[in-house]
């Protein structure tokens, strides 16, 4: 029983269509069966992963201690998943699973144009906020709720986006939902140029956010691709004591190769790449 009812709010989160469910279970489907036909498919939204407020540092060390995990910026705009059906047939839609495709003509375009060659079809949820391209500055959610919402033409439109992708659900066909966020990162970058101004990737890859916590470690240069840096937090007693950081050697660490922490420099036991502190001039 809890396998089939696991069943169907997987089938419901990635089919979200009672008619398609009830008709499946009418025919006696059993849990993957279930599946085979009411599975993320193009055109129809996918459920939003929504998230959720902490009650403050103590609860996310409870939650997180211990494990790995990746920090980004919250963008105040509007959510999006962009279906592309194909290059010349594109989706958008809100958190609600409501039709925004005709509010965003702009978005369309800039997908259009942005995709990575042999991208034929995907799913991608992004965040579209309101950005003042000359200055090259964010604006308030404010102004993006100015914009119209319907005969919306391109080259009449006042309030300009940028579209910040943060997962993708599915690349050509393959459905993505069932594989690991750093799994569906990782794919993200190969379906999607950055285009300042118009596209840029919420993982941080640029590690924006580890420069604001004075937790960067930039040797992209010489130790392969840029990424995100990902985090493992030690808790002793309730309470974040260390924060050990993930090795950025591409070449030779694998995802999840920590460093140590000494008193002047992370070490890494593997490919014993060392990074000592900077001091105070």
């Amino acid at each position: 029983m809890v396998t089939m009812e696991a069943a169907v709010r997987q089938a419901y989160c990635e089919m979200p269509n009672i008619d398609n469910l009830v008709n499946a279970l009418m025919e006696g489907r059993d849990g993957k069966g279930l599946l085979e036909v009411c599975h993320i498919s193009l055109g129809i939204p996918v459920k939003p992963m929504l998230a959720k407020p902490s009650k403050g540092i103590s609860e996310v060390a409870e939650r997180l201690g211990g494990k790995r995990f990746t920090g980004e910026w919250k963008y105040d705009g509007e959510r999006a998943q962009i279906h592309v059906i194909s290059r010349d047939n594109i989706k958008v839609y809100s958190r609600n699973s409501e039709n925004m495709t005709e509010k965003y003509p702009d978005v369309v375009k800039v997908v259009q144009d942005c995709l990575c060659e042999g991208v034929e079809s995907c799913i991608i949820d992004s965040e579209l906020v309101a950005f003042e391209q000359e200055t090259r500055k964010i604006l308030p959610f404010q102004v993006l709720s100015t914009r119209g919402r319907k005969n919306i033409v391109v080259e009449d439109i006042k309030i300009n986006v940028c579209l910040f992708a943060f997962d993708c659900m599915l690349c050509n066909g393959q459905p993505l939902v069932t594989e690991t966020l750093e799994f569906r990162r990782d794919k993200l970058w190969t379906m999607l140029k950055e285009t300042e101004g118009k596209v840029t990737m919420l993982a941080d890859a640029g590690c924006q956010l580890t420069k604001a916590l004075d937790m960067e470690l930039d040797a992209a240069d010489k130790l392969g691709n840029v990424r995100s840096k990902r985090y493992a937090m030690i808790v002793d007693d309730g309470k974040i004591t260390k924060v050990r950081k993930e090795c950025p050697n591409t070449r030779q660490c694998a995802p999840g190769t920590f460093m140590a922490n000494h008193i002047d420099r992370h070490y890494c036991g593997k490919c014993h790449a060392t990074y000592c502190f900077k001091k105070d001039e």
